[in-house]
């Protein structure tokens, strides 16, 4: 079910956020050298299933990563703009996979 985040480094008019994305967006909240965050839209992929997979996508983008949350049911695309991309990538993954590991 989708949340809204509101934050300083969040710079979009679009609030919504999947929970497979919470973790990593808090995560990039708290580092220093991300300078912003901008949520992209939610979408679909069909039923939710307990077993499904979670998982993350980073791509290079100028200034950072466009990053793609997939969820049980659902996609988002999160654009992070850091100072330093292979720190941020580093460190955003080990959030996502140890949020995982708690569940």
């Amino acid at each position: 079910m989708p949340r809204h985040k509101t934050g300083r480094k969040i710079t979009t008019s679009h609030t919504s956020i999947i929970d497979a994305a919470v973790p990593v967006v808090e995560a990039a909240e708290k580092l220093s050298e991300v300078t912003k965050i901008s949520l992209g839209i939610i979408k679909q992929v069909g039923k939710a299933s307990r077993g499904g997979q979670q998982r993350l996508k980073f791509l290079p983008i100028v200034g950072g990563w466009k990053i793609t949350i997939r969820g049980s049911a659902t996609i988002q695309e999160v654009y992070v703009y850091t100072n330093e991309p292979k720190n941020t990538r580093q460190a955003l993954q080990k959030g996502f996979g140890s949020s995982k590991a708690g569940r």
